[in-house]
């Protein structure tokens, strides 16, 4: 897959997921439906995971791909990203007082940083799974396999 495809999924997929967390807030569908927040905690999680593989492919494609731990690297990659970003977001709710709204918060946000990071090692799984087969089943995994850099 080419890099700017890659590019255009994660950002089709924040997209879509910053509108729908925009309207579920508006019609405070998060009160009305208790596993809407583990669900876009979870994709946004993959979404998140899966670009922190991606840059970290853009940037250091030689010394990842050649690497006999590829696999650990794409897996930090994507869980530290993903854990990253989720105790971002975390931080963002309690300083916008948003955890006034939730009566046990501290729980929640610790529910949902393991959501967020769950996510990112899924976007993983399934990507290492897309290399493996591709390669089949050979590690560590050639440059030229991946069209991230070269269109």
């Amino acid at each position: 897959m080419h890099y700017r495809l890659h590019l255009a999924v994660i950002l089709g997929s924040a997209a879509i997921i910053f509108g729908f967390n925009y309207f579920a807030t508006e019609l405070y569908l998060y009160w009305y439906i208790w596993w809407l927040d583990i669900l876009m905690h979870f994709v946004g999680g993959m979404m998140v995971g899966y670009a922190g593989m991606f840059f970290a492919l853009l940037v250091w494609r030689k010394s990842i791909l050649n690497s006999p731990r590829a696999k650990i690297y794409l897996f930090l990659a994507a869980g530290i990203s993903a854990f990253s970003v989720g105790a971002y977001w975390e931080v963002l709710e309690h300083l916008y007082n948003l955890s006034k709204y939730t009566p046990d918060y501290v729980f929640d946000s610790v529910s949902d940083i393991i959501n967020d990071t769950a996510g990112g090692i899924l976007a993983w799984v399934l990507t290492w799974r897309w290399f493996a087969k591709k390669t089949e089943n050979t590690s560590p995994i050639k440059p030229e396999d991946i069209n991230i850099i070269n269109s």
